[in-house]
């Protein structure tokens, strides 16, 4: 059962992700930099203290996610 639970989440997870990714894309238009830190900031904000944070990351790279340690040297 356990892990069906966890498949449900997932895809939960992916769902909200994918929400966050189709918001992104329409906001920064053609712009592909725009996207990306719209994307981030929302993933950053949206999920900040969920308890399946990495999974969240893991998923999120996948869209674009940047992660921190590499967002201060892309974004500087």
């Amino acid at each position: 059962m356990r892990n069906i639970e966890r498949g449900y989440m997932n895809y939960k997870l992916m769902a909200e992700i994918e929400d966050i990714a189709d918001w992104a894309s329409k906001e920064s238009g053609t712009s592909y930099e725009d996207y990306i830190r719209l994307f981030t900031y929302r993933v950053d904000k949206n999920f900040k203290n969920h308890s399946k944070r990495n999974t969240v990351i893991y998923i999120a790279v996948q869209y674009g996610y940047v992660p921190n340690r590499e967002r201060k040297l892309e974004f500087a």
